[in-house]
């Protein structure tokens, strides 16, 4: 290369470098700088200002809250709780701030009361609002509850709960009291904090609430908490003391069928009865539906649920076809199906296991001799596996003495029932006998706001 066109080259570079310099001065010193506060949807941002790099989150990020309940709970003398049961389905979202607004109504959608407020929401938090002792001219028919979320908070991590409750206790003379201890494990004290007991008679239907707080609580320690109410609880409680699954088999075979009458029975009385025993169960407890005549019905009609609805449906859908008109009774198949379920991942582990056999015949599948054989070594078999078996007769052309001394668990666990007419009555009875005490749920919901740093 000549001397000459090094020059030039040299020249050049320097023009370059100097444009160059000049592009980069222009950039770093006169650019608008990128951030989350510009209105404006730029570097990685999911929406305006909020997402990606952004703290502020997104509403498409979030799924909204939503009220699970909204009740107001009567304390006498006029004075109600506003209440509303919310739940924040988000994990790594929280909300410092939100504002509600009750709206209270009467039996003819007059509006009766409203009140605002605010308050906040941690991450995956289910927590209630307490609005107490409110005075409503008349009686609320419903109460609506609407929530507004002016910002919501990103978190890395979930929240790990520093707070334990336990020994809680429930008095109900000679005015319910109940009491709880609280633990901490935060790594720091806590002020203020503030517990919410509810009363309920089943998981859908609370009663009661009541509050207090607990002004100072040192990390590490434990705390008393107790909770009071005016007046005795007017509901009666639904939920069983211990839980039960129960099967109930019910006999679809020929002889329940009657066509001369409309509707056919005994079938749509015993319907009618199964239906109103299901009514009587707390909704802890688990319900299936095992129908049978020449055999069980496979898969079985419902299996092992607290939807009780279900399980309603599936009794209404029993039918008698022309094949079971002239078929059998195979009472020893529907014991079989109900100890398969009962082994089934449906069964509750700490849920007593309760078989009810209904049937106006007697087991004649293959015949009344080997039918009745197998029935009885389906009973044992149900007896040796904790399954405790009642057995109602119903009309005269059972055999008493094999329901009452083989199938049932014990003598007292069978009935008889001449009329279908009488099975409300003795499924009741049952359902007494199976649930002899019951008790109210408790549930403390403890409010911190600040148990993380």
């Amino acid at each position: 290369m000549s001397w000459r066109l090094k020059r030039q080259t040299m020249y050049v570079l320097g023009v370059v470098a100097f444009i160059a310099t000049l592009l980069f001065s222009y950039i770093f010193f006169s650019a608008p700088e990128l951030s989350c506060t510009d209105q404006k949807q730029n570097q990685g941002e999911l929406g305006v200002d909020c997402g990606g790099p952004c703290s502020a989150v997104c509403r498409s990020e979030v799924t909204e809250m939503v009220p699970l309940w909204a009740r107001a709970l009567p304390l006498g003398g006029g004075l109600y709780d506003l209440v509303a049961f919310v739940e924040n389905p988000n994990p790594y979202v929280s909300a410092p701030r939100v504002d509600y607004h009750f709206e209270v109504f009467d039996a003819e959608n007059q509006l009766l009361l409203e009140r605002r407020g605010t308050t906040f929401a941690r991450q995956n938090e289910r927590f209630l609002i307490l609005d107490p002792r409110l005075e409503i001219a008349r009686p609320p028919r419903q109460v609506f509850v609407e929530l507004s979320i002016p910002e919501w908070k990103r978190h890395k991590e979930r929240e790990q709960s520093s707070l334990t409750v336990k020994n809680e206790q429930l008095i109900l003379t000679p005015k319910p009291h109940l009491s709880a201890s609280l633990v901490s494990k935060a790594l720091f004290d806590l002020r203020d904090v503030v517990a919410q007991a509810v009363i309920y008679t089943s998981e859908d239907n609370a009663i009661a609430v009541s509050e207090t707080v607990i002004t100072s609580l040192p990390s590490g320690e434990t705390r008393d908490m107790f909770f009071t109410w005016p007046e005795p609880f007017t509901e009666a409680p639904q939920v069983c003391t211990t839980p039960v699954d129960v099967a109930l088999l019910f006999d679809r075979s020929g002889s329940m069928n009657d066509d001369e009458k409309d509707p056919p029975q005994p079938i749509t009385d015993a319907k009618e009865a199964a239906v109103n025993f299901i009514d009587q169960l707390g909704s802890n407890d688990g319900v299936s539906l095992i129908s049978f005549g020449t055999h069980s019905t496979y898969p079985i009609d419902q299996t092992l649920t607290t939807n009780y609805d279900r399980v309603k449906n599936a009794i209404s859908s029993i039918i008698i076809t022309p094949e079971e008109e002239s078929g059998s009774t195979n009472i020893g198949d529907a014991l079989m199906r109900a100890r398969e379920e009962f082994k089934s991942t449906r069964h509750n582990s700490e849920a007593r296991k309760v078989s009810i056999l209904l049937t106006d015949g007697r087991a004649t599948f293959p015949n009344i001799l080997e039918g009745e054989k197998a029935a009885v070594l389906e009973a044992e078999n149900a007896r040796a596996e904790n399954i405790e078996s009642f057995a109602i007769g119903l009309g005269t052309a059972v055999n008493e003495s094999f329901l009452k001394g083989s199938i049932a668990s014990k003598s007292e666990n069978y009935y008889h029932s001449a009329t279908a007419e009488e099975l409300s009555g003795i499924y009741t009875e049952v359902a007494r006998s199976i649930c002899p005490e019951k008790t109210y749920l408790t549930k403390i919901f403890i409010r911190a706001s600040d148990v993380t740093r």
